[in-house]
């Protein structure tokens, strides 16, 4: 895989739309990733202050 024009090719989007399908992808997960960390945080404070 040498470029995101490749990637984009295993998930059939069309060239001209794949950065931006890559970009919303990797938006996303780092979105989601930071929300599972807040939620881990906050559960690890919780623990600590009991």
């Amino acid at each position: 895989m040498d470029s995101i024009l490749d990637i984009a090719s295993l998930f059939e989007i069309p060239e001209v739309d794949a950065e931006l399908h890559l970009s919303v992808i990797i938006a996303e997960s780092a979105r989601f990733l930071y929300l599972m960390t807040n939620k881990v945080v906050d559960q690890l404070a919780e623990e600590v202050l009991i």
